[in-house]
């Protein structure tokens, strides 16, 4: 079976992304277009228009690990706001905020794992089971709230803090700082690591890694718990 993908064409379509970036960004800043806006491209928006993408960064780091590997993982924004759904009533119902957030990081990390458990075991598309389990979560995170509400407005500073604020005095968010060193890690692992070639093997021909030994279902378990977790983490952080 011939692999889908190569790096060659992996090359091509990271250059089309960039040129489309390109595109964007002279369409809204050159002053002859007649879409420009001075307040576009500066530095000021693309800091605050940072932090609104933090939590989708947060999610897409082990998800390209997934789609790499040949699989797909559609529960992520489900989860994420079951994370968050989680969080909220936990810490609003006494438990302390630090124990609540590890609470929620395994919540994560157990939805994580059941996608894995059913895509490995049974061998069921992650496709398929992912779309069923974006509902799952969803309706678990409407139940687990019901009629309540909460927010986080009486939050310790000691936790609402982490990420806030700026890097010394420049203008650049500490979260980004944060961010940067989740994805430096990932892409040490992917890079770097026996187990990131392991990844990239899977994505090429799963069978054939089954018979030379891999262990193709403990990987790919361990990619959707970190998924799982990843995205109860980016609910901490909306």
């Amino acid at each position: 079976m011939k692999p889908q993908w190569s790096p060659r064409s992996l090359l091509v379509w990271e250059t089309l992304l960039l040129g489309l970036i390109l595109v964007t960004i002279l369409i809204f800043s050159v002053p002859a277009s007649p879409w420009y806006s001075p307040y576009f491209f500066n530095a000021a928006n693309m800091l605050g228009m940072s932090g609104r993408v933090i939590a989708v960064g947060t999610m897409a780091l082990p998800l390209t690990l997934i789609i790499i590997a040949g699989h797909i993982d559609l529960s992520v924004e489900s989860m994420l706001a079951l994370a968050a759904i989680t969080f909220g009533t936990r810490w609003h119902g006494g438990m302390n905020i630090w124990v609540a957030a590890l609470f929620t990081l395994v919540v994560g990390g157990v939805g994580g794992l059941f996608n894995g458990a059913i895509i490995t075991r049974i061998r069921l598309p992650s496709l398929v089971v992912t779309l069923g389990t974006y509902a799952l979560f969803r309706g678990l995170a409407f139940l687990v709230l019901g009629d309540a509400s909460v927010d986080l407005l009486n939050a310790p500073s000691s936790f609402t803090n982490i990420g806030a604020g700026n890097i010394g005095s420049s203008p650049i968010p500490q979260y980004l700082l944060l961010f940067g060193a989740l994805a430096l890690a990932f892409g040490l692992v992917l890079h770097r690591t026996s187990f990131g070639r392991y990844i990239y093997a899977i994505g090429s021909n799963e069978e054939a890694c089954r018979y030379s030994g891999v262990r193709v279902n403990r990987i790919l378990i361990t990619l959707f718990v970190v998924a799982g977790i990843m995205s109860a983490l980016a609910g901490l952080l909306e």
